[in-house]
């Protein structure tokens, strides 16, 4: 059986020059962690 899960997140981007390499980071260490399934980013 297949799930789809979205998740919608909402902030303010005050400084997107210095909030955006954050997200990026974050989702290429999430990408090797244990259980990671995988992701369609939108």
């Amino acid at each position: 059986m297949a799930v789809y899960v979205v998740i919608k997140r909402k902030f303010r981007m005050n400084r997107p020059d210095e909030i955006l390499p954050l997200l990026k980071e974050l989702n290429q260490r999430a990408k090797v962690q244990p259980g990671y399934v995988s992701t369609d980013t939108l």
